[in-house]
């Protein structure tokens, strides 16, 4: 029995939200769906996924309209070749272009948003721009769209006519706690606070050095992530803190391991500008490890559930005072850690994942 074709389209960021979640996707249902996926560059987050991957190094993630019509002749010249059943669109630049292509292909069409274009953490032009754009789009070309985040969902479902077209399906993570068996120790002595991060101006590394250089000498800082272990990242650490304290942060990098750097972990914080539904939160969530997160994006959805603790307004004294008063609340701690556990295994694990992309996708295909 032939397998349908799924053409999945995504920006190859290694480790961050996208391609894992596009990862995921292929693993996940690689023995039910044949999958060919779309990317500007095989990163390492591909590596030994079961799809043909296509790079094409002249896609730009550029909402410029000469670059737009560039993408969406390529994205276009793909379809025909592949002749997919359904293309998977991921992330803002393969939102706005693919849309547009489906108006001329057959092919059923599915775009996740990994959080909103406009709003939080946007420049007020570019996201009145973004705004307008997808007033347009969703009320104008009718395919089924995804939101991660039920605050996504809740925006989207304010600006479109069409709210039946739109699913909420929220990101997963693997259970590290499950993998590794092991239990989120509560050490009242010394405090670690664990950030899994690209380095990148929209995690905003400079408030979280802020926070960080005001705690006591028994807190210390790791950092993993993409850029976290390069001169930019260590020299914006040096500037703010001094030397001295540079000596209590640890900077890892990438790592293919992490449920190791969450054994160590008293918390785990981030200190974004915008997020859509942060998987490393997930991630964090699933092994117990208490959350001190900014109030954007997705972020109610782990706070109402008792697995987070969000500061705001979004400044590095809201930030620092997040982080003291958590770490010298051990009941506190233990009690995020239980909630976590349990909110991850009712709402983010890999078998709801599973059951709702596989609802998703079948009833796109019987339509």
């Amino acid at each position: 029995m032939l397998k349908e074709k799924i053409l999945l389209c995504c920006l190859p960021y290694d480790y961050s939200g996208v391609p894992i979640y596009s990862r995921c996707l292929i693993n996940t249902f690689s023995e039910m769906y044949e999958f060919t996926l779309l990317t500007s560059g095989n990163g390492d987050v591909f590596e030994g996924v079961t799809a043909d991957v296509l790079v094409d190094r002249s896609i730009s993630n550029s909402l410029m309209p000469h670059k737009v019509i560039k993408n969406l002749i390529i994205i276009a010249r793909v379809i025909r070749e592949v002749k997919p059943d359904i293309v998977h669109l991921n992330g803002t630049m393969f939102g706005l272009v693919g849309r547009l292509v489906s108006i001329f292909f057959n092919s059923k069409f599915i775009f996740t948003y990994h959080g909103l274009p406009w709003g939080q953490g946007r420049q007020k032009i570019f996201s009145l721009l973004m705004l307008l754009m997808e007033l347009f789009l969703l009320n104008s070309i009718k395919i089924s769209i995804v939101a991660i985040s039920k605050m996504d969902l809740d925006r989207l479902n304010r600006i479109t006519f069409k709210p039946k077209n739109i699913s909420y399906i929220p990101n997963c993570a693997e259970d590290f706690a499950e993998k590794k068996h092991f239990q989120y120790m509560c050490s009242s002595e010394k405090f670690n606070i664990l950030n899994i991060a690209r380095f990148s101006p929209q995690k905003n590394f400079e408030r979280l050095f802020k926070a960080f250089c005001e705690l006591p000498e028994n807190f210390t800082l790791t950092l993993v992530g993409l850029g976290t272990d390069g001169d930019d990242c260590l020299k914006l650490a040096e500037a703010i803190c001094g030397p001295e304290k540079l000596s209590q942060i640890f900077f890892k990098g990438l790592t293919n391991d992490v449920s190791s750097v969450l054994t160590s972990a008293t918390i785990f914080c981030l200190s974004s500008d915008y997020e859509g539904m942060p998987l490393s939160a997930i991630e964090a969530m699933s092994a117990g490890i208490p959350i001190v997160m900014p109030e954007v994006g997705g972020a109610a959805e782990f706070s109402g559930c008792g697995a987070a603790v969000l500061y705001k307004p979004n400044t590095p004294e809201a930030l620092h005072s997040a982080i003291y008063k958590l770490c010298n609340d051990a009941d506190l701690r233990k009690e995020m850690s239980a909630k976590g556990r349990l909110c991850y295994r009712e709402l983010f694990s890999l078998d709801n994942f599973k059951n709702n992309m596989h609802n998703l996708y079948v009833s796109i295909l019987d339509s």
